[in-house]
């Protein structure tokens, strides 16, 4: 969601993360319709922040699919609540928010 509006293409699964700890430092890897993006992250409690600068993919997309992967990355760039409702991974910042199934 977007300021409380649904986002579709977010909704269908369009958007994977993935936690992964290597040496110590814990690293965030975000997939979109527009390629990864990628950043070391701290957890306190259950807020996610990212600790450094956010890498991305050297593909370039135009019109939605780029338009996504700037939202995603300006969602990453706000520490992000994290809670598991019904079954669900949710991040939330602000008004905005993408949940997570399992795979």
């Amino acid at each position: 969601m977007s300021n409380g509006k649904a986002l579709p293409w977010a909704a269908n699964g369009a958007v994977k993360a993935q936690l992964t700890s290597i040496n110590g430092e814990l690293l965030l890897t975000v997939r979109t319709p527009c390629g990864p993006l990628g950043a070391p992250v701290v957890i306190k409690g259950n807020i996610l922040t990212v600790a450094g600068k956010i890498a991305m993919s050297a593909e370039g997309c135009v019109g939605a699919e780029g338009y996504q992967r700037l939202w995603v990355q300006e969602f990453l760039k706000r520490p992000i609540a994290m809670t598991y409702p019904n079954g669900k991974l949710l991040w939330s910042s602000g008004d905005d928010s993408i949940s997570f199934k399992a795979e």
